[in-house]
């Protein structure tokens, strides 16, 4: 009898002291997938082909079978810019993001390249939620948008919000009514509203530079997760215990983060993230890709035909077109100072997309809508020396970062650059038509209708009397097809136009 009381104390003291090592041990796991930048709905690279939405919707449905109730989030930058969006103004995108099943979605800069009646049928399409917190409309929440969510999974309450880069208005077409908050004092309010309503993970699904990323988990406690966009490469990063994570681009890759939720302990969430490789391992969905090749060809009816032919390769690349002078920016800048007869041709890498190379060979009339894709129309201004030069400043003021301002530019202009100094002061020597130039005499210039009105930095073109009105004028990629159309065999290559230098050359 003794013993039996004895063993029975033994196990309730047992039972007591384990009590607290379950609770501490008890755990949440919660699965999120994430994507950002995806244009394209095939699989697309230089070298291996990646990516392709029928894919994707393979290895999404695989994970989701695995886990139901896993979320999938795509920080912004899907509607525009492609060929394909071109075309279809962005349908193509939310008609295939429903059928993967896609949950969430934010805005990135570039769904403003569209039309906003385009973009809000694009909305309204949606089988997802869009969440936007800092994007404003009349001063109201941006129209079938939420400036926030809670979605409960397995007993845990995740919360997310959405936030863009107001420097959108730099980047792209945002109407006069449409207006940004700062990002820093909206997500403080999102958190605040995300906490009383019982949140116990916060997620923020942002399209910002990676640095504002940082800052945002420095100067707003409380975010958990920070989902990424905008940068075009796989990243990521901790501040403190938080976690921030960037996918690439186009769906090379898929981001999964497992989340561990412990809700006794601090901190009060860990992960464990990877990225899988969206390849040729993996086969694709069969109704997908069935709608995949119904939206090919009839962008293929519409644009597959032959124009003329290269005699060179023409470099495409993202990263070569925002760094350096190519054969194809050069011959693009010309083309468009030829059309409007201007002294001077002025276009932006970040313009020049596909991200692929052509030729040498035959070029067809879809290869130069999928190099310049956005639509932007030639526009004639007349400049000082002086803004000039503050326009090639601008070009280089973030060559770091491979951004797309740097400028390519027409026959006759030439410039040195010195990548040591800082900011504003990188351009040396600068020529047109051999002579140097002259701060105060007048050039005029070619350039497009997204840099005219300060598109990607350029303010110091948005005062510039207007000779030839973007409404008025060509598109850059007719103007291009008419050329090549014209010459029939082109050759363009690098000149020197710019020129890198070091300190003591």
């Amino acid at each position: 009898m003794f013993k039996r009381k004895r063993i029975f104390s033994l196990l309730l003291f047992a039972a007591f002291i384990c009590l607290p090592v379950v609770a501490t041990a008890e755990q949440t796991k919660i699965t999120v997938l994430h994507l950002n930048d995806v244009y394209e709905i095939s699989p697309s690279g230089s070298k291996e082909k990646k990516g392709g939405m029928a894919r994707l919707k393979t290895l999404v449905d695989s994970i989701k079978k695995g886990d139901p109730e896993a979320l999938f989030f795509l920080s912004g930058d899907f509607l525009s810019p492609s060929l394909m969006s071109s075309v279809f103004q962005g349908k193509q995108m939310v008609d295939l993001l429903n059928h993967v099943g896609l949950d969430f979605a934010s805005f990135g800069n570039h769904e403003f390249d569209l039309k906003t009646a385009d973009l809000k049928q694009g909305i309204r399409d949606s089988r997802f939620i869009w969440v936007s917190s800092n994007i404003l409309e009349n001063g109201r929440q941006y129209p079938g948008t939420e400036p926030f969510a809670i979605k409960k999974i397995r007993e845990v309450k995740v919360g997310l919000f959405g936030m863009l880069l107001p420097e959108t208005k730099q980047l792209a077409h945002v109407p006069d009514n449409v207006t940004f908050t700062d990002i820093f004092e909206t997500a403080t309010k999102m958190v605040e509203t995300l906490k009383e309503k019982n949140a116990d993970i916060i997620i923020a699904l942002t399209h910002l530079d990676f640095r504002d990323d940082e800052k945002l988990l420095e100067k707003v406690p409380g975010i958990d997760l920070v989902l990424g966009g905008h940068e075009h490469t796989i990243m990521s990063g901790k501040v403190g215990h938080s976690l921030i994570v960037k996918s690439g681009t186009n769906a090379r890759a898929l981001g999964k983060i497992e989340i561990s939720y412990h809700k006794e302990e601090t901190p009060r969430v860990s992960f464990s993230f990877s990225h899988i490789p969206v390849d040729a391992s993996i086969e694709g969905d069969r109704q997908v890709s069935a709608k995949v090749a119904e939206y090919e060809q009839k962008l293929d009816e519409k644009l597959n035909v032959e124009i003329g032919k290269t005699s060179v390769e023409l470099n495409a690349m993202g990263h070569t077109n925002r760094t350096m002078e190519t054969g194809l920016g050069s011959f693009i800048a010309d083309v468009i100072a030829k059309k409007v007869d201007a002294d001077i041709g002025l276009q932006n890498g970040g313009g020049i997309r596909s991200d692929k190379k052509y030729g040498p060979g035959t070029i067809t009339k879809k290869d130069i809508f999928n190099i310049l894709p956005f639509g932007s129309s030639i526009v004639k201004i007349k400049v000082t020396g002086k803004t000039l030069k503050e326009a090639l400043e601008n070009g280089v003021s973030q060559h770091e970062t491979v951004a797309g301002r740097f400028l390519q530019v027409s026959s006759g202009l030439s410039f040195e650059v010195s990548l040591q100094n800082r900011a504003g002061q990188r351009v040396g020597m600068v020529k047109v038509q051999g002579e140097p130039l002259d701060p105060s005499k007048k050039y005029t210039v070619a350039t497009s209708n997204y840099l005219y009105s300060g598109g990607d930095g350029f303010i110091m073109l948005k005062d510039a009397e207007a000779l030839i009105d973007p409404l008025f004028s060509s598109l850059v990629a007719d103007a291009v097809i008419e050329e090549i159309e014209s010459v029939k065999t082109i050759s363009p290559v690098t000149e020197g136009r710019i020129k890198f230098v070091s300190h003591g050359q």
